[in-house]
């Protein structure tokens, strides 16, 4: 993250934005993580250090994630639980490891 220290905030990428308020977010070690469509509109790149990030801090800090997406192959990767929403309604839930 050093080399946005300096950087231009309205000259980030929408994938260097969001790992920049990613990092915010986990400034405070929180014990849990809200994260509304963490990848979305952000190049397949960054989507992989995101997810990537996401992963290790749910390994190595215990952080339970809550992510809400519309990319289900995304969260069957990294949910150890998951519930799909359809039309307002609980249509499945799982357990994945």
């Amino acid at each position: 993250m050093q080399d946005f220290y300096s950087a231009d905030a309205h000259k980030l990428s929408g994938g260097e934005a969001k790992r920049v308020a990613m990092a915010r977010a986990l400034a405070i070690a929180p014990e849990v993580l809200l994260c509304d469509e963490p990848t979305a509109n952000v190049d397949e790149e960054n989507q992989g250090i995101i997810l990537d990030i996401l992963e290790k801090i749910n390994r190595e800090n215990r952080t339970s994630i809550l992510m809400a997406t519309h990319y289900l192959p995304q969260s069957r990767y990294l949910a150890h639980h998951t519930l799909t929403l359809e039309y307002g309604s609980l249509s499945e839930c799982g357990t994945t490891f």
